[in-house]
């Protein structure tokens, strides 16, 4: 076929790999003008680093490579900019756009490689912080990312998936094996859940994290409450970006604990607290005891919660302010 549609190929530039997950694989031989093609592990395709078995460790590990190195760049170029925002814009079109370009295929489900590809975006985190004069000590990660209105890395992937689950559900990838691949959950009978794609059950990481499984399970998570049926990209995006930014109940708890402290601190309210406990406990000796000595802890734990958490909230609070 190709000589007849003279279409020459460099031999030396073709490969062959086999796709598979056995321990002893079946190995042949295949040529091209009675030349034996090379045989490899890993290949590249489309920007994306193919191995034997599609775990696509040596692609994630290819990326942070790139990335630290194109960050390294940036960082080096921009060390006498004022501009937070250009730097920024820097950071996001070279080396965010390298981290997740293609990330629906290669999307890493285990911890270690989604922090070693998170580690990228934080060292430009902490290059900002420097640049605007705050003490390390006092660096915050969720507040810079609220500051420049980034999210994480591991949360715009999912946006990305869900993005692309929502392009094919309503055509805007033409392509009808994808389409088929889609199951959406018809109840036999009525139950309490709510997801709209079916799952299964998988005995595997590698089974459960495929592109179109993973879609599945995030779809069922997080747009519990949208009609993906029924909605445009831009809203989808705006949804899901604001969405994945809460408050988590850690967090909520340390912005009242951070508040007690304050009006403890500041209004000395825990003097007269203290005293009235001492006049009325004078009726009551035991009661006496057990209050001062849950105050007493309630006093040294808040403290030192202060003194290491607190003080460095504030400090980021005012630089950013």
């Amino acid at each position: 076929w190709c000589n007849i549609n003279k279409l020459h190929l460099n031999i030396n530039k073709c490969q062959t790999i086999s796709f598979h997950r056995l321990n002893k694989p079946i190995d042949f031989n295949y040529t091209l003008n009675d030349t034996c093609l090379e045989r490899v592990q890993v290949i590249r395709d489309l920007g994306v680093m193919l191995d034997s078995k599609l775990t696509f460790v040596n692609h994630i590990n290819y990326i942070t490579a790139k990335g630290q190195k194109s960050l390294g760049f940036v960082l080096r170029t921009v060390k006498d900019f004022n501009s937070i925002q250009a730097i920024k814009l820097l950071y996001v079109s070279l080396v965010r756009s390298q981290l997740e370009f293609n990330s629906t295929i290669w999307a890493p489900y285990y911890r270690v490689h989604s922090c070693s590809i998170e580690k990228i975006q934080n060292r430009f985190l902490r290059f900002i912080s420097y640049k605007m004069c705050i003490p390390s000590e006092s660096y915050d990660q969720s507040s810079m990312l609220d500051y420049l209105n980034l999210n994480r890395l591991s949360e715009r992937r999912i946006v990305s998936d869900l993005v692309t689950l929502f392009k094919i559900i309503n055509s805007s990838i033409d392509c009808s094996e994808l389409v088929h691949n889609i199951k959406l959950r018809v109840p036999q009978k009525h139950t309490r859940s709510q997801d709209t794609f079916h799952t299964t059950h998988s005995g595997t990481n590698y089974a459960q994290q495929a592109p179109i499984a993973r879609m599945h399970a995030l779809a069922n998570e997080h747009l519990k409450n949208i009609d993906i049926f029924n909605t445009t990209e831009a809203k989808l995006r705006i949804i899901l970006k604001s969405g994945l930014k809460f408050w988590s109940v850690c967090d909520c708890c340390h912005v009242c604990l951070f508040l007690l402290i304050y009006i403890f601190c500041e209004l000395k309210i825990f003097v007269f607290f203290f005293l009235f406990m001492f006049f009325y406990a004078c009726y009551h000796l035991f009661l006496f005891f057990v209050v001062c000595f849950f105050f007493l802890s309630f006093i040294i734990c808040m403290y030192f919660v202060f003194d290491h958490y607190y003080l460095n909230y504030v400090y980021t609070y005012l630089y950013f302010t």
